[in-house]
């Protein structure tokens, strides 16, 4: 039915939608004789007859009626060619009739094409119809290509943009066969010319045949040369091909994305172009949340807080009549801000009234104010630990209690927090039991307790107690639950000085699954405990299995690549390994750390400096990678900046190894 509609599509040029033929051999024009004036004169009338049928036929209702006009039409163009085989006209209305009627005979169609191109090679209709032809030909029932047929597809496109160098369909369909060959320089090639096309009349075949809902246009042009670019490598390019697309556009949601993306990759020359036109996007945009985080991104990359600050209170004003929510979400932005720059009275005032600004909405759902409530709360709990008033944090979570009600855990887990970043682990032991008392059914609460007992150094009453789980004849545990349980018990147990039993866990976690991607999981588990227990061998063979059978794990990429680094060895190989890793999931902040680390034990302080940034503008929390950007800059001499980082990592941290060895640091 789907190739039928694309058939269809193909003969939107003349408007055919019935018909029927037959099987007819084709003339092959080769050496052809010269036709005398009288024949040309008559086939011209033969040809203009025909059409005369064609028109005819799209005003009739009667499908009986359509069929025998379209028959007539089909008559006259054979008789077209019989009278003159160099017409090319008629040769390409015969392949779009053979086409798009019944029985729809693609062979038959590319039969007549070629017969066009051939007697007149600058015949535009019947190159282009070659090329869709072999497009639909290349594409399965499944969306993928036939390497084979796309090649004569991408030879036909290539010959229309020959007569037609700025035709976007032919550099569109040439981008996405390129992109199904993996031709990545072709593709952002054709991506570009595209862009740069004259805009498209007729999309209907271009949609059909790829079954898209965007359109030949030079935004979608545009936002796919911006994805192509980042997936390349090539961040500053995208940058200015996204920016310029997002200053016409401020509310494209997929192309912000991708700036984000580009932004997060660019260099710092590019990154600093991008202020200007993401500046008027924000100005034409106050409440596009994306956009300011974009922004602010850039001011702070460039320590030009008071920039940020400013961008913040001129939104903030502009929203605070119209929108509530996005006002307060712009002042927890701007309370985040101050925090960073240590400025805690002006910080709590923003998180002061981003929380008044929801309490009294009637309009928001209940689970947007809850959300915004929460974070002012969590955000004050924090500024009151980094003052160390006792009394504020007590104040913060009975307002929380208040707000939330009773049957809300979020006052207690507020507590709990506070007392583990305070170091006061058995008061947080005596406030998750009271909260598993009044909510037995979170099972979440059971691994906190867990968490916080291994934190306490008591590892075997942790293991205890996530295993009684499953000793309770109604709990109802599934083998996923256990599953999940074990690989949570190798975690805990490897980052707390128990790698043998991490080891057992996660072997016990491989024998609870038969489903390949858990199973690949589980090994990927066994490995990082052998790593901690010094089994380097044995992690590193099990990594090396992993990428025979999937080679394009990005995980077990960047695991083996960091294991590598950790023990200073084949240096080139690891980062090889964390690039690929990085080239599936260009994003991902674990695999920007791993190369940071993996560079700086390289001694290329510079680029470990850059991937490390990168990986704390995607996950600001990260302990790894506020530890890793610490020693870089220790390593330069920049002891004041390493120590903050160092103690953001201790802050983010909950591993007892990771604790001591983040306080030698800061010693």
């Amino acid at each position: 039915m789907l190739k039928g509609k694309i058939l269809r599509a193909i003969g939107l040029t003349i408007g055919i939608f019935w018909g029927v033929h037959a099987q007819t051999p084709l003339p092959t024009p080769v050496d052809l004789p010269p036709v005398s004036a009288e024949r040309r004169r008559e086939a011209m009338e033969r040809l203009l007859e025909g059409q005369r049928f064609l028109l005819a036929s799209y005003n009739l209702r009667s499908e009986t009626a359509v069929i025998s006009t379209t028959g007539r039409a089909r008559e006259s163009f054979l008789k077209a060619v019989e009278l003159d085989p160099s017409l090319a006209e008629a040769y390409t209305a015969l392949a779009e009739i053979a086409v798009s009627t019944p029985p729809n005979d693609i062979g038959e169609a590319i039969k007549y094409a070629h017969a066009a191109v051939r007697v007149d090679g600058r015949n535009f209709g019947g190159r282009r119809l070659l090329a869709r032809l072999y497009t639909i030909r290349a594409r399965g029932s499944d969306g993928k290509f036939d390497p084979g047929t796309s090649v004569m597809a991408v030879a036909n496109w290539l010959e229309v943009t020959k007569l037609d160098p700025r035709n976007a369909e032919a550099w569109a369909f040439l981008a996405t066969l390129y992109e199904a060959a993996g031709r990545k320089e072709e593709e952002i090639d054709a991506l570009r010319k595209w862009v740069s096309s004259a805009p498209a009349i007729e999309t209907q075949f271009y949609r059909a045949a790829l079954g898209r809902t965007d359109s030949l246009t030079v935004e979608t042009a545009s936002l796919r040369l911006g994805r192509a670019l980042v997936a390349s490598g090539k961040p500053d390019e995208a940058l200015a091909v996204l920016g310029n697309l997002v200053a016409d556009d401020p509310t494209n949601a997929g192309a912000i994305e991708l700036l984000g993306d580009a932004i997060a990759q660019a260099g710092d020359a590019a990154v600093r172009s991008a202020t200007d036109f993401l500046r008027q996007a924000v100005y034409a945009e106050p409440s596009n949340l994306r956009l300011i985080d974009l922004l602010l991104g850039i001011f702070e990359r460039s320590g030009a807080t008071g920039e940020a600050i400013a961008l913040l209170q001129r939104s903030s004003e502009l929203t605070a009549k119209s929108d509530p929510l996005t006002n307060a979400r712009v002042l927890i932005e701007l309370g985040d801000v101050y925090r960073r720059e240590g400025r805690y009275d002006p910080a709590a005032d923003a998180y002061e009234r981003a929380f008044e600004r929801v309490r009294g909405v009637k309009e928001a759902s209940a689970a947007e104010i809850g959300e915004i409530a929460r974070s002012a709360f969590g955000k004050l709990a924090q500024i009151d630990s980094s003052r160390r008033t006792p009394l504020g944090i007590v104040k913060i979570a009975d307002r929380a209690r208040i707000f939330f009600g009773a049957d809300s855990q979020f006052a207690d887990r507020l507590m709990i927090d506070h007392f583990r970043a305070e170091g006061k682990r058995i008061e947080a032991l005596g406030a998750i039991r009271g909260l598993r008392k009044r909510f037995a059914a979170d099972e979440s609460l059971r691994r906190l307790e867990a968490t916080i007992l291994a934190e306490l150094g008591r590892i075997d009453e942790a293991i205890q107690l996530m295993e009684s789980r499953w000793s309770t004849p109604s709990s109802g545990i599934s083998a996923f639950d256990e599953f999940s349980d074990l690989l949570f018990i190798s975690d805990l147990a490897g980052r707390h000085g128990r790698p043998m039993a991490a080891v057992d866990a996660a072997r016990k976690a491989l024998t609870k699954t038969s489903d390949a991607d858990r199973q690949q999981i589980a090994q990927l588990s066994i490995a990082s405990a052998l790593q901690r227990s010094g089994d380097q061998k044995a992690a590193e063979e099990i990594l090396r299995a992993l990428l025979v059978q999937t080679p394009g794990n990005p995980i077990a990429l960047n695991n083996l690549g960091y294991f590598l680094a950790e023990r200073n060895e084949r240096l080139d190989e690891a980062v090889d390994l964390i690039r690929r890793a990085l080239a599936i999931d260009p994003t991902n902040p674990s695999y920007l750390d791993s190369l940071g680390w993996a560079l700086f034990r390289m001694g290329k302080i510079a680029e470990a400096e850059h991937e490390l940034r990168k990986a704390l503008r995607y996950d600001s929390s990260s302990s790894a990678a506020n530890e890793h950007l610490g020693d870089v800059l220790a390593k330069k001499g920049q002891l004041s900046e390493a120590r903050r980082y160092w103690q953001t990592a201790l802050s983010n941290t909950g591993s007892a190894e990771d604790i001591k060895r983040l306080k030698e640091k800061l010693k």
